[in-house]
């Protein structure tokens, strides 16, 4: 679900599902709104899936030393 839909899906009364909420939120905000809080939302994954490709390249180099 795009970072804007779930914030308003979230902050609507009654869930009306995802297509209805994505509808709702363009009409409201225009096409802009779909993508409010992308940015920060990836920067955030970004730095953890970095720890866990890291975590994962040293555990695997670890084991590998152990055979």
């Amino acid at each position: 679900m795009a970072a804007g839909a779930q914030t308003h899906a979230q902050t609507s009364a009654a869930n009306p599902g995802l297509w209805r909420s994505l509808r709702s939120l363009a009409a409201k905000g225009g096409a802009r709104a779909l993508f409010a809080g992308v940015g920060p939302r990836t920067a955030r994954s970004a730095g953890a899936y970095a720890i866990l490709m890291a975590s994962y390249d040293l555990m695997s180099r670890n084991l590998k030393a152990l055979h």
